[in-house]
Parts: structure tokens; C-alpha cells; sequence
């Protein structure tokens, strides 16, 4: 990832740069999903959440979602 974004700077390549900061938005949403797990199972018997931690998963996807450029819809 670093050494695509990096020989795409070099070389002048956008294909180049275009994957390598399509990687890193992985990593991201990656590093995302690691923490709501590890919050998720520290917090788990903690009795301030009264249904379970759940929901800390189903945020994370909501704000990585959130983040992600709609398509337009064609109309016809």
C-alpha cells in the first residue's frame, strides 16, 4: 500500500496512487472493526449496557458506510 502510494508519486502514475489510497481506506475500516471488537468484548459485562454490546459493531459499519460516496441513480 505504502509503496504503491509512493511509486505513484515517483513515476507519475494515478493508477498507482488511486489503489494505494484504495488500500489504505481498507485498512481503515479494518482498523475500525478491530477496536468495536475489542470494545465490544472489554465492555460486555459491564451492566451500563443492559441488552449487550451489539450495537457498538453495527455503529462501526454505520459510520464506515457513512463515510463511502453514494452512486448516483440513473433515471429514466
Amino acid at each position: 500500500m505504502a509503496a504503491e502510494i509512493i511509486s505513484g508519486k515517483v513515476f507519475g502514475s494515478l493508477a498507482l496512487l488511486a489503489d494505494g489510497w484504495h488500500m489504505a481506506t481498507h485498512v481503515v475500516a479494518f482498523g475500525i472493526a478491530v477496536f468495536a471488537y475489542q470494545y465490544a468484548r472489554r465492555q460486555a459485562n459491564n451492566p451500563r449496557y443492559t441488552f449487550g454490546t451489539g450495537k457498538v459493531s453495527v455503529r462501526s459499519v454505520e459510520g464506515q458506510e457513512r463515510g463511502r460516496k453514494k452512486e448516483p441513480e440513473m433515471v429514466f
